[in-house]
Order: C-alpha cells, then structure tokens, then sequence
C-alpha cells in the first residue's frame, strides 16, 4: 500500500507484517489427532492462531484429570500459558486453533501428570498475545485491545500516545500523560516537557519497542522491570523503593 492511499494522518505508517496473514497450521504430535466441530468466525482477527508466551482461555467437554480440572474458573474455562510446559500436549493442541473455533482432539494414550483423557473437545474462548520485548523477559507486552487498522508506526514518526505507569503492588498510579508526544528513536530536545522522560537511554528504547509492536487504537501493558525503567530517569520520578527488580505496568495506547 502506497502513502498516497492512506487515509490523511496516517502517511509514513507501516503496512508491512501484518497479522492477518492465514499461516499454515503448526504440526501436532504424532499421537495427537484432530477433527473440527465448528471453524472459527469469518474475519481478519481470527486468521491468527496464539503461539508460545501466550495467555488463552480454552473451555473444556470431557473428564479431567484434577490437575486441570482445579484450572476451571467459574464460567468454565480453563487459563493456559503457551509454552509453560505444564501441559504439553493441550498446549499443543491450542496452539492450532483460531479464536471461537471448535475441535476435537484425541491424544491417544494418557500420559501420567497431564490431566489429559483420551480424548476432549475444545473451544478457544479467548487469548492474550504477549510479546517479549527485548527478548529478555525484562518487559513482556500483553494485549489489551486489538487496534481498528493494520499499519503501523516507523521509525522517526511522532505518535500521540495515552500511557500510565502503575505499581503492580496495589495498583497505586505512579505517572500518567492523557497527550504523549513520542517520536520513535529520537531524543528530545532540553527544554520539552511533554515528550516521554523514562530515561534518554533504555526508557527511551522500552517506548520505541513497544509503539513499533503496536497498530492505531491498540491498547496493551507491559510489565517491565523497574531496574530497565529506572536506567536514565529524571531524579525523583519514581520512589526509591521501586528502583528494585519489581514489576511496573505501563499502559502506553497510541
């Protein structure tokens, strides 16, 4: 898609990897078999299956062992982190579905620790895509609202951003900005005080890494370490007491 085919506002926006490709189906274990009940709802979001890091939310039909069965929330769905390792053959079979789609899957024989019967049908009720920013665990970004276009922003873009900063220790709000004036990787100039101040340096880095993981309208949190949020801080901005390997939600939304 060419900028002259953009709606106004929105040239420079990048229109590369986009998540709506229909990708084939990850393999499943050889012992694992599966037959669709009901496919996914026709539209762009569910062309998309949830990977490794991800958080879903998968309603079970059939006996459980007590392992999983202690998972089931009170509307009976059962919360899983792909890639966990807990259980590997469900999360395998996760793995392939869309959102809202209906299968049934036979694993065969059990195996001892899994909770797994030989066979149980399986609804994606929801999932959360994570993302491992700088691929170290130091701030994962969660998903909280899917963005109404598939562009992103570049490098060298100004994005108006909303953001709050949040102690995951009872919530208590440390920092928040209604109109955030961003430019990805660039510094900001002396005397700004409205553009982002965590840090010249790797707080700089922490926004630019998220903005570019991130489309028009999407909401997310990303809980980062507070030792990376601290690096090149404006003194004072945050307490003494969290400048420690605790975990900070921050709410960036373009």
């Amino acid at each position: 898609m060419s900028d002259d085919e953009l709606d106004p506002g929105l040239r420079g926006y990048s229109d590369s990897g986009s998540d709506y490709h229909d990708l084939p189906e990850p393999p499943l274990p050889e012992e694992v078999r599966k037959t669709i009940r009901e496919a996914a709802p026709t539209g762009v979001l569910t062309l998309k299956r949830p990977t490794e890091g991800d958080m879903v939310k998968v309603r079970c039909v059939g006996p459980l062992a007590p392992a999983l069965a202690e998972l089931e929330d009170e509307q009976g769905h059962i919360s899983l982190d792909l890639g966990s390792g807990r259980f590997p053959r469900l999360e395998a079979a996760v793995s392939t579905m869309r959102l809202g789609e209906v299968a049934k899957f036979h694993f065969g024989q059990s195996v001892e620790g899994d909770g797994l019967p030989t066979s149980l049908e399986l609804t994606l009720a929801d999932w959360t895509p994570r993302v491992d920013l700088f691929q170290d665990g130091r701030a994962v970004k969660s998903l909280l609202h899917r963005g109404d276009d598939r562009r992103r922003p570049i490098i060298g873009q100004v994005c108006l951003v909303r953001c709050a900063l949040h102690s995951e220790e009872g919530g208590a709000q440390l920092w928040t900005r209604d109109e955030l004036e961003h430019v990805i990787e660039d510094m900001p100039p002396l005397e700004s005080s409205h553009r982002f101040e965590f840090g010249i340096k790797e707080g700089w880095k922490l926004m630019d890494k998220a903005l570019l993981s991130m489309r028009r309208g999407e909401r997310c949190q990303v809980r980062v370490d507070a030792a990376l949020l601290c690096q090149g801080a404006p003194k004072g901005l945050l307490p003494t007491a969290l400048e420690g390997p605790s975990q900070l939600p921050l709410n960036p939304e373009p």
